[in-house]
């Protein structure tokens, strides 16, 4: 009964572990920092853009980052230079993308986790 009670927590702990969370956030300027949150299943990578929008002559830079799926960052990534046709990730149509950046999170702090629960399940298992 152990065993098998040991086994399912840890399918638990592997399956909420391994989702991709990304750093969230939109400010004024040439970044931002925000708070790590888990992304939508259909997300394989974290975005972060970085916009300029001109308002009556004057200029002012947005950052913004999130999740996103890989396709649509590489697409994001060739439009640089060029101004955002849509609302999107709540920068305004016409924003000029300055630059995109496209990662996976870092799985090392999952992978940690893992690490150490799995010893702990060991030593409370055998």
């Amino acid at each position: 009964m152990k065993a098998f009670l040991g086994l399912l927590l840890f399918s638990v702990f592997l399956a909420t572990g391994a989702g991709l969370h990304c750093e969230t956030c939109f400010a004024a300027g040439d970044t931002c920092s925000g708070k790590q949150e888990a992304c939508p299943s259909s997300s394989d990578v974290c975005i972060a853009m970085v916009t300029e929008t001109k308002s009556g002559g004057a200029g002012f830079t947005t950052a913004v980052k999130g999740c996103n799926q890989k396709s649509e960052c590489r697409r994001l990534q060739g439009e640089v230079g060029k101004p955002v046709s849509a609302q999107f990730m709540n920068l305004q149509a016409g924003s000029v993308i300055k630059s995109v950046v496209c990662n996976k999170a870092s799985a090392s702090s999952t992978s940690l986790l893992l690490a150490i629960f799995t010893l702990l399940l060991k030593k409370f298992l055998f």
